[in-house]
């Protein structure tokens, strides 16, 4: 599976309260570079991930991490 999305510069929040019918809603702006690129892959045990080159050892750590903590 291959995952690439786009960056997204996240200006306000809106409409904290849902009085408009939606909570937590944003405003941004959806731009094309820095862009996220993931490939996984199914192996015999368990699941390899190779990530952009651009993305540090530790950014790659922390998202491992949180993935972790989320579905495992």
């Amino acid at each position: 599976m291959i995952i690439k999305t786009p960056s997204r510069l996240h200006m306000t929040l809106i409409n904290l309260n849902g009085s408009y019918g939606r909570q937590d809603g944003g405003i941004g702006l959806t731009i094309q570079k820095p862009s996220f690129y993931l490939r996984c892959e199914e192996i015999e045990k368990g699941i390899t991930i190779d990530f952009n080159k651009n993305i540090t050892d530790n950014e790659i750590k922390k998202a491992m991490s949180n993935q972790n903590k989320r579905f495992c």
